[in-house]
């Protein structure tokens, strides 16, 4: 699924960013990240919240 039309950018290509690249402070650095910047802004919403997901979701569990 594309979450971001503008830059093509495809929902897996996201999670992909958030399993490689480690944490991302904001948006900003995540679509640098992907090589790609924000035009419109409608998905950057939505392509953090994969990011954070995918981060909290990959992350080792402490015991």
């Amino acid at each position: 699924m594309y979450v971001c039309i503008c830059n093509a950018l495809k929902e897996s290509e996201v999670r992909a960013a958030a399993r490689q690249t480690g944490a991302a402070a904001g948006a900003r650095d995540l679509f640098r990240q992907l090589g790609a910047r924000p035009k419109c802004g409608k998905c950057v919403s939505e392509a953090f919240n994969l990011f954070r997901e995918e981060r909290t979701r990959t992350l080792p569990e402490t015991a």
